[in-house]
């Protein structure tokens, strides 16, 4: 069996496409609070303010813990020229 190396990181002119870190719970957790009520509950803030930024953090260490280079990604635009 052949071994297929997966990138962590995949860079062009303009984003780049990352793994999450727990450092990007903050800016998950402000992502929940601008969804639309549309959105099904489950994924909605909850009356209790949950998922916390800790609750988002924990998820993203786990899913690092679990399948290290599968899961999270993020994208960040590489300038402010776009």
């Amino acid at each position: 069996m052949s071994l297929v190396r997966i990138l962590d990181t995949l860079e062009t002119d303009r984003l780049i496409l990352r793994r999450s870190r727990v450092g990007d719970a903050a800016i998950y957790r402000q992502m929940w609070t601008e969804r639309d009520p549309r959105v099904p509950p489950h994924r909605q803030i909850d009356p209790e303010g949950r998922p916390t930024v800790e609750d988002i953090a924990a998820q993203i260490r786990a899913a690092r813990e679990e399948q290290p280079a599968r899961r999270h990604r993020k994208a960040e635009r590489r300038s402010s020229r776009d």
